[in-house]
């Protein structure tokens, strides 16, 4: 029974026992086609006393120990086992203010990362490292005295 047909007789039979409650027509007018109709539903979806057979729980994220966005310090959801389809990050901020990512819709999004591991700039107490500068060796000639 399609959702559309089932939909029609229930409100079909609203509408009869709505004139049985008038008393328009008997009950008895209604009954027999009611129990055959409930027999069908029946038969098609099963009953409350079947096992209903439920999807299984969604696995949602939890933010990843000792990870931190490196934008701006909130922790990272690490999404590797829980991502729907590969377009998804991997890593994803928690603060959904962040402001770390792409632009979408005219709206600054949370940092990603789409890395396979952690990136060295997620995890805590990372510092960036200083830049080595070396002298130039400056010809006498170039000298400015």
């Amino acid at each position: 029974m399609s959702k559309d047909k089932l939909i029609v007789s229930q409100v079909a039979f609203k509408g009869a026992i709505d004139l049985a409650v008038a008393g328009k027509i008997e009950v008895s007018d209604i009954s027999e086609a009611y129990k055959a109709f409930a027999n069908d539903i029946w038969d098609e979806y099963g009953t409350s006393d079947q096992a209903v057979a439920q999807a299984p729980a969604k696995v949602v994220s939890k933010p990843a120990e000792g990870l931190i966005c490196p934008h701006c310090g909130s922790k990272v959801y690490d999404n590797r086992a829980t991502k729907t389809k590969p377009t998804q990050p991997n890593f994803k901020c928690s603060n959904t203010d962040c402001g770390g990512g792409k632009e979408y819709m005219g709206k600054m999004g949370a940092w990603a990362s789409w890395s396979d591991e952690p990136t060295a700039d997620m995890h805590k107490g990372f510092e960036e490292p200083m830049p080595v500068v070396t002298p130039k060796s400056i010809p006498d000639s170039d000298l400015p005295f």
